[in-house]
């Protein structure tokens, strides 16, 4: 209990080892610490990587680590997709690939990628869609969840290897390949990272896990960190399978986080209800109105609710900062959000993302989405477009890279409110400013095409966009994994709640256990007003309680 089980793992001996981390159970502060643990006993020159599968969590960890003064040279954190990507695929991989010169990444939108579509189910579909796994040592292949002939695969995935080409999916699968080809660069690789942990390992996918168990074969040394209860990326093949698998090997050393750092007791008590665990709380109950409710909703008016939450949150005295209203998919964000349902069409669809990402304080994913739409402009196409300006650390590349910044950041000037009324004010808005940016790349050489015809006002209407309400989070669930929130409001449809009370047997069932496992010290389940009789029994049976009367 307490940070015993914490130093436990921070102390353990350098072998595999699986370690269940509840939510809220500090599993930050132990993995830090057991990487500086690991730096005391290892050779000099050698280094640790500590790896995730979300940016957020990977800032999170270089800041712990800056903080404790950890030796920097011989730590490596980042993302698993972008270490296995500098450390194979990049450097290594263009030998299978075939192709001249280093290797890029595409998204899926850019207009070369139709000569590498697949024919599948009888029409043409694009190669950026293919997904990858590995099973009983071969490669298994899908597309839009049905699957595909691995020789039909393998022939679209090498001609877009030949052309230096790669998505994600594809990038672990050339990683792989390339690992087994090459064996003397796994065991290099081995030798300057003899140990790897792995955070979040509860979404390690099948090609994830083929690629440290190789390393495995080879020496190193894995420690997998994560919690079953939080699998929420099964698009991915992460199950928390492997986490476990891994605890149950022989020679593997097995630990569990079994106390609650984060929330009050009573939601302490409804996630253990939900995930069949047995955690502490090493918090004390609060004297305020905390805990985890049930609040009814107008399903067509979701706006109320978030209203009632947000000044009910205020009397409590927590700040905007302090609170987010979540919701388990994207169209219900955009609901409770406000503003037009018509998102328009192509391009101008990823625009209206990047406008709302940037609402969201998320920059860099809006500066993607872009880049894309002018690299789908660019005539004749560029195809490593992308790839150069955002790898290329001299040349042309940071003057382009830096312009396009400007433009996804200035309201004024570049990508316009979303608060404004789209087909009347942000489309005419938004193409004034995008030819003033195109007019500036043709300064470096570049040529684009009429932007009139690639830019319309298809399924824009007269409305908003978006309505404003800037001092509110209004997110994912997905988004807010893995971060600690004062008060949350879940904004659910029935089947969203029966799932949560249902338990973490189901990938939904686990969104909404980490929707309320965010929450410190108040979580309501906003339910429609419809639905909310019928589940108030279910709710109080795990431990959600109406919320009373008076508040």
């Amino acid at each position: 209990m307490s940070v015993a089980d914490q130093n436990a793992v921070i102390n353990a001996p350098l072998v595999d080892m699986s370690v269940i981390a509840g939510a809220g159970s500090g599993k930050t502060r132990t993995s830090i610490g057991r990487v500086l643990s690991i730096l005391q006993r290892l050779p000099p020159r050698t280094r640790v990587a500590l790896l995730s599968f979300s940016n957020v969590a990977v800032n999170t960890f270089r800041q712990g680590l800056t903080a404790v003064d950890c030796d920097s040279s011989r730590t490596t954190v980042a993302t698993f997709d972008s270490f296995f990507t500098q450390h194979v695929v990049l450097p290594h991989a263009w030998r299978l690939m075939g192709c001249e010169g280093r290797p890029y990444l595409v998204i899926g939108d850019e207009p070369f990628l139709s000569n590498f579509a697949i024919h599948h189910q009888g029409r043409p579909q694009n190669i950026s869609e293919l997904k990858i796994t590995f099973a009983d040592g071969n490669y298994r292949v899908s597309l839009s969840n049905s699957p595909v002939p691995w020789p039909a695969a393998q022939d679209a995935i090498s001609r877009l290897g030949r052309a230096g080409a790669y998505t994600y999916d594809i990038a672990r699968y050339w990683a792989h390949a390339t690992l087994t080809r090459f064996p003397h660069l796994t065991r290099l690789l081995v030798h300057r990272y003899p140990y790897l942990m792995i955070d979040e390992a509860q979404d390690i996918g099948s090609m994830d896990w083929a690629i440290v168990q190789l390393l495995r074969e080879y020496g190193a040394r894995i420690c997998l960190v994560g919690d079953p209860a939080q699998a929420i990326f099964g698009f991915n093949g992460g199950s928390g399978h492997y986490l476990r698998e891994l605890g149950q090997a022989a020679g593997t050393a097995q630990f569990s986080l079994r106390t609650n750092f984060r929330s009050v007791p009573s939601i302490v008590h409804c996630a253990n209800q939900l995930a069949n665990r047995q955690d502490a709380a090493s918090r004390s109950a609060l004297t305020t109105h905390s805990g985890a409710f049930i609040v009814p909703y107008d399903s067509q008016a979701p706006r109320g609710i978030v209203d009632r939450f947000t000044a009910v949150t205020q009397q409590l005295s927590y700040s905007s900062a302090d609170a987010a209203i979540i919701c388990r998919a994207n169209t219900l964000v955009g609901q409770v959000r406000g503003g037009s349902s018509n998102r328009g069409a192509g391009l101008v669809k990823r625009l209206v993302k990047a406008a709302e990402l940037r609402v969201a304080n998320q920059y860099d994913r809006a500066f993607v989405e872009c880049v894309s739409v002018v690299t789908a402009l660019l005539t004749p196409p560029v195809p490593r477009f992308a790839s150069l300006i955002r790898d290329t650390p001299d040349g042309l590349a940071p003057l382009i890279r830096a312009r396009i910044w400007r433009f996804t950041c200035d309201h004024q000037n570049g990508l316009p409110s979303p608060e404004l009324i789209a087909r009347d004010t942000w489309l005419p808005q938004l193409l004034d400013n995008m030819r003033a940016l195109l007019q500036d790349l043709e300064v470096h050489g570049l040529t684009f095409a009429d932007i009139g015809r690639r830019l319309t006002a298809r399924d824009l209407d007269s409305t908003a966009l978006m309505v404003a309400n800037p001092a509110w989070r209004i997110d994912t669930v997905h988004q807010v994994k893995g971060e600690s929130i004062d008060a949350v409001l879940y904004i659910a449809t029935e089947r969203h709640a029966q799932a949560l009370f249902g338990g973490i047997e189901t990938e939904e069932g686990r969104i909404g256990y980490v929707a309320l496992t965010r929450a410190r010290d108040l979580f309501w389940l906003a339910v429609p007003n419809e639905s909310y009789q019928n589940l108030i029994h279910r709710a109080a049976a795990v431990g959600i309680m109406p919320v009373p009367a008076a508040v």
